[in-house]
C-alpha cells in the first residue's frame, strides 16, 4: 500500500520565518527582539511546540495556521514558562526517585536478603503476568537485575571485584524507574507483612489499623505519574497540556485516594469532576502527597510552583489565564497545595 508524503519542508531564513508568522496573523511587538530569540530556541522547538495554544482550530488539514492575532511575545512566555516548570518538576521527581531507590532495596535487602543468592531468588517474588518474550514478570525482572550485576557498570564493578556481591541498594540506584516499579509491583508478603505496604510508608502515612489498600493505591497513582512525567521532561517535551494516557497512569481510585486526601478544598466533587486526574494538577498533588513525611522538601516545592505561577500572572496575565485553563486547573490549585499540607499535619 504506497502512503502519500507531503512535500518536503525546505530552509528558511529567521527573516523569511518572521515574514511566514504575519502571514499567518501573529503580530510582534518587538521584531528585533524576535529575530534573536529564533537565533537561540529553533523554529520547529517553539512555534511548533507551543502554536496550538493559539491557532484557530483547523476545519481541515489544507488549511494554514490562524494565530488569531495573537503575539509572539504570548507563544515565547509560554516556552519559557514551561521549560522553568520542567527545570523544577525534574529536580523534584528525581528527589522522589531517590527515596523510591531506598525504601525499596532497603525493604528488600530487610525481608528478602542483600546477597545475590537470596534476593535475586525469583521465588520471592509474585509471578506476574507473562510477556511477550515468553517470560513471566518476575523472571525478566530478575534476569535485568541479573544483567546489570553482571555488566562493566560502576559501581556494580566494583562491588562484584571486590565483595563478590551486588547488594541491592547498589544496583538499585542503576535500574531504571520502570525496572524499579515493576520489583515494587512483585514483592510478595512475608509472614503476613505486606513488603508494598513497607515501601509505601516510606512516602505515606498509614494508620496501623486502616486499610492498607487506601496508601497504597494513592502511591500507585503518585509514583505513575511522577514516572510519566519524568519522561517527558527527560525527552524535552513539554509537561504543560501534557495528558498521560491510560496504558502509563491507570484511572484514579476514588474512594481510596478521597479518603488519603480527605481536604478541605480537593473534595469528592473535584474529583468528580476529574480534577487532578492525569494531569499537571495531579502530577502537583502527588508530589506534594509523595513528600508526604518531608516538611521542608513539600514546602520548598510548593513555594517554587507558586513563585513561577505568580511571576507569570504578573508578567502576562492572558498567558497564565491560558495555561490554567488548558490544564484544567483551577484557580485555587495553590490553596489545594496548601490544604494537602494542613491535612497531614492533623494526622
Amino acid at each position: 500500500m504506497e502512503v502519500s508524503m507531503s512535500s518536503p519542508k525546505y530552509f528558511r531564513t529567521i527573516e523569511e520565518q518572521i515574514e511566514l508568522l504575519k502571514t499567518r496573523n501573529l503580530k510582534f511587538k518587538d521584531e528585533h527582539n524576535a529575530y534573536y530569540v529564533l537565533r537561540n530556541i529553533t523554529y520547529y522547538s517553539l512555534i511548533n511546540g507551543y502554536k496550538d495554544f493559539f491557532i484557530k482550530e483547523k476545519t481541515n488539514e489544507d488549511e494554514e495556521d490562524d494565530y488569531q492575532a495573537n503575539f509572539f511575545e504570548d507563544l515565547h512566555d509560554v516556552y519559557d514558562f514551561d521549560k522553568e516548570l520542567k527545570n523544577i518538576l525534574f529536580k523534584y521527581i528525581l528527589n522522589i526517585e531517590g527515596t523510591f531507590n531506598n525504601a525499596l532495596s532497603y525493604t528488600i535487602s530487610k525481608n528478602y536478603g542483600y546477597l545475590e543468592s537470596e534476593y535475586l531468588n525469583v521465588n520471592k517474588y509474585n509471578r506476574g503476568n507473562k510477556l511477550r518474550n515468553g517470560l513471566y514478570q518476575n523472571e525478566h525482572t530478575i534476569k535485568v537485575i541479573e544483567e546489570k550485576n553482571e555488566s562493566t557498570d560502576q559501581p556494580m564493578k566494583h562491588y562484584r571485584e571486590k565483595h563478590g556481591d551486588v547488594p541491592p541498594w547498589v544496583v538499585c540506584g542503576s535500574l531504571s524507574l520502570s525496572t524499579k516499579k515493576y520489583l515494587y509491583g512483585l514483592l510478595r508478603p512475608v509472614k503476613d507483612v505486606s513488603l508494598k505496604l513497607e515501601v509505601v510508608k516510606w512516602f505515606l502515612f498509614y494508620k496501623e489499623k486502616g486499610n492498607p489498600e487506601i496508601p497504597i493505591k494513592t502511591f500507585n497513582y503518585a509514583i505513575d505519574m511522577v514516572h510519566c512525567y519524568r519522561n517527558e521532561i527527560a525527552h524535552n517535551k513539554r509537561v504543560i497540556h501534557f495528558e498521560p494516557n491510560y496504558d502509563q497512569v491507570k484511572p484514579l481510585d476514588k474512594h481510596s485516594f478521597c479518603s488519603y486526601v480527605n481536604g478541605r478544598v480537593y473534595n469528592k466533587k473535584m474529583f468528580e469532576k476529574k480534577i487532578g486526574h492525569r494531569d499537571l494538577l495531579g502530577l502537583f498533588m502527588s508530589l506534594t502527597i509523595l513528600f508526604t513525611h518531608r516538611n521542608t522538601v513539600r514546602s520548598r516545592f510548593i513555594n517554587e510552583i507558586r513563585t513561577i505561577f505568580t511571576k507569570l500572572a504578573e508578567k502576562n496575565y492572558k498567558v497564565y489565564q491560558l495555561i490554567l485553563k488548558n490544564n484544567n486547573i483551577p484557580e485555587n490549585f495553590l490553596d489545594i497545595l496548601d490544604d494537602l499540607v494542613s491535612q497531614y499535619n492533623k494526622k
